[in-house]
């Protein structure tokens, strides 16, 4: 599992990339940490580029990804991009 960011603080972008084998709760850690960093802003835009994950969610992960995003994220994440294959 790999999971790396950046943020950019002048377009209030935060950059998240995903590889290989990851789950729902990998993605869960790494946005906990991305909130703890100091520079985070309020409503900040997410692009999650998910093309290079080895498998896709299987719908129980789906509901636990968008409970994520809508609860957790929501303090920090105020618009989300994904970039993904057609595979995943």
């Amino acid at each position: 599992m790999a999971i790396r960011y950046d943020i950019d603080l002048r377009k209030k972008i935060i950059f998240m990339g995903a590889y290989g084998a990851i789950s729902v709760q990998d993605l869960a850690v790494a946005l906990a940490d991305i909130e703890q960093q100091t520079d985070v802003t309020t409503k900040m835009t997410l692009v999650l580029d998910l093309r290079e994950i080895k498998r896709a969610f299987i719908v129980r992960e789906m509901d636990r990804l968008i409970d994520l995003l809508a609860k957790e994220a929501e303090r920090f994440v105020g618009n989300y991009a994904f970039i993904v294959s057609v595979d995943t």
